[in-house]
């Protein structure tokens, strides 16, 4: 009962969300299809944008050995600052980014962002009914709205 009742607040919480985001979005827009549309796609890119500069942040923190690569020893370091930042957002899948950052380098970090934006496909849909709502990204996206650490390229390993 304890569990069902925590899963059903979750529940009402992004209800809550999703329809503050839509009634932002009608206010916004004045029911323009198009212009919601393209307002939901310039704010998914703008958080996809902001969430790959943070984990290359994260990535050039946790490469202690500089080979550009996330290599086995590094992964625990690398999960845990991506908890720090990304544990809040509900797709956040740790099991998944862990899979995915194992031997990971710079160039195919994309893929990471996928997972924690949940843009890469789930290994079983039949399980989750519920149909993503890009409205919940409109004004409120917690990777925007997250501290963002200071820009450093992940490919220069100097401190300045």
């Amino acid at each position: 009962l304890e569990t069902s009742s925590k899963d059903l607040g979750v529940k009402v919480s992004r209800l809550m969300k999703l329809k503050k985001g839509f009634r932002a979005l009608q206010v916004e827009c004045a029911g323009d299809v198009s212009l919601a549309k393209k307002l939901v796609q310039k704010s998914n890119t703008n958080t996809k944008m902001s969430a790959t500069g943070v984990i290359m942040h994260l990535f050039k923190d946790s490469d202690t050995n500089h080979n550009r690569i996330i290599d086995e020893d590094e992964v625990n370091a690398f999960i845990e600052k991506m908890k720090l930042v990304f544990g809040s957002v509900q797709t956040f899948d740790e099991a998944r980014a862990r899979e995915a950052a194992t031997g990971i380098n710079v160039r195919n970090m994309k893929g990471l962002v996928d997972i924690i934006m949940d843009d890469a496909p789930t290994p079983s849909p039949a399980d989750n009914n519920e149909q993503p709502v890009a409205c919940s990204q409109t004004k409120a996206s917690p990777v925007v709205n997250s501290p963002m650490l200071p820009w450093r390229d992940p490919l220069s390993h100097s401190t300045a």
